[in-house]
């Protein structure tokens, strides 16, 4: 019971509390006003003073100065960008033919160095290939010479044998022919040695030219 009435005091004091507490926020006055003009101006003065000022002369001189500038910026724009663009135009032009001239000259200089290099290789192999056939030609000729020069020794030694040996007649004479004959072969086997070498020779050294 006491705890009670303990807690319906402390509820009634709070709840008066809370009505006695005025508003947090209330309505504040503004902080601009309107303020009256600092300088009034009377009626019949700022048409006095536009009726006496001489508006004749500031307007033609503004309308002169107008036009006169209108002129300039007329003339600027009309000139300036005719001669720049005919000035670019012909330093790009200009440099333009002087890089196609010169890569031009410098084609048709390569073409006629590599013709010319070209032309010089040509001759000389052609030059080298007929020397070479003509040593090979002379090289062949030599040993076909050789070769029958040989031939030919080696048919007389042979006819010339023969003929030696028939014309023996009598026996005191057979080996005194027999001896010739010998000596007569013998000689012409060295004789034909000598022309079958140099025969031999010939036809190594033309097959090796070749």
């Amino acid at each position: 019971m006491k705890y009670s009435l303990v807690f319906l005091t402390a509820a009634g004091l709070v709840a008066a509390q809370e009505t006695s507490q005025p508003p947090l926020f209330t309505s504040q006055p503004p902080l601009f006003t309107s303020q009256p003009p600092l300088v009034t101006i009377p009626a019949g003065l700022e048409s006095a003073v536009s009726s006496a000022a001489p508006t004749s002369g500031a307007d033609s001189a503004s309308s002169a100065a107008g036009s006169a500038a209108s002129s300039l910026v007329g003339s600027i724009t009309s000139a300036v960008p005719t001669t720049l663009v005919s000035s670019i135009q012909s330093s790009l032009s200009g440099d333009l033919s002087s890089r196609l001239s010169s890569a031009s000259g410098d084609l048709s200089s390569r073409l006629t160095s590599a013709s010319g290099d070209a032309s010089s290789r040509l001759s000389s192999a052609s030059a080298d290939v007929s020397s070479r056939l003509s040593s090979a030609s002379d090289a062949i000729t030599s040993a076909s010479g050789a070769l029958s020069s040989a031939l030919s020794s080696i048919r007389e030694s042979i006819t010339g044998s023969e003929s030696e040996s028939a014309t023996a007649t009598n026996s005191d004479e057979s080996s005194t022919a027999t001896e010739s004959a010998a000596e007569t072969s013998t000689d012409a086997g060295s004789g034909v040695g000598k022309p079958v070498a140099g025969a031999a020779f010939a036809l190594l050294v033309a097959l090796l030219a070749v």
